[in-house]
């Protein structure tokens, strides 16, 4: 009897250095990565809309990002 699953690792072709800009979305999971990769002196922004749990909510999250949505009521017209 197996009480181990086999994982096969693939290589991938792009890696992250430390030039890169990092934008880690998600669950405390995700906030704990955040740290560790700031710690080790990486350029990351990590939740800025605060740990979230689901598709929709990410999707919304990068929508803003991407859109450049201001939260700052005084600066709509």
């Amino acid at each position: 009897m197996k009480f181990s699953t086999p994982v096969t690792f693939f290589s991938v072709q792009q890696s992250i250095s430390h030039d890169a800009k990092l934008l880690i979305l998600g669950s405390c999971f995700a906030e704990n990565m955040g740290e560790k990769l700031s710690s080790n002196k990486f350029n990351t922004v990590a939740n800025p809309f605060g740990i979230i749990y689901n598709p929709i909510s990410i999707a919304n999250s990068l929508t803003h990002i991407l859109n450049e949505y201001d939260f700052n009521p005084s600066c709509r017209s």
